[in-house]
């Protein structure tokens, strides 16, 4: 799933993240062997990698990507519906940019998700 623009996003159902362009890929392994009947195939779990960027409110809190793990994640659309969700969570990266142009402060969020549900 690819959002372009931008919405918010909900951690654990409480913290209120403002995001712009999110996207997610569905990651499934599939490894096949040669066992005495012939081959057998088996699946891998799915992952979910997900990225977006979180834009730094000028003032108030802002949120610790450093510390928390395993969390659910959830997209929220410009109607205050959650659109999609994704469990079991782990951050891999957080970068920082400035838009000099528009003046905002963003950081790059990745990481990825062992379940992902439609609301």
């Amino acid at each position: 799933m690819t959002v372009v623009g931008s919405g918010k996003i909900k951690i654990n159902g409480v913290f209120n993240v403002v995001f712009s362009n999110f996207s997610s890929t569905m990651t499934r392994n599939v490894n096949i062997t040669q066992t005495g009947g012939g081959p057998a195939k088996s699946k891998a779990p799915k992952t979910y990698s997900f990225s977006f960027n979180e834009v730094i409110p000028e003032t108030g809190e802002q949120f610790d990507w450093d510390t928390i793990e395993d969390f659910r994640l959830e997209l929220i659309g410009g109607d205050s519906a959650i659109h999609e969700g994704y469990l079991e969570c782990d951050v891999d990266n957080v970068g920082s940019s400035l838009d000099i142009g528009g003046g905002t402060f963003t950081r790059s969020i990745s990481g990825k998700a062992t379940t992902k549900i439609q609301l």
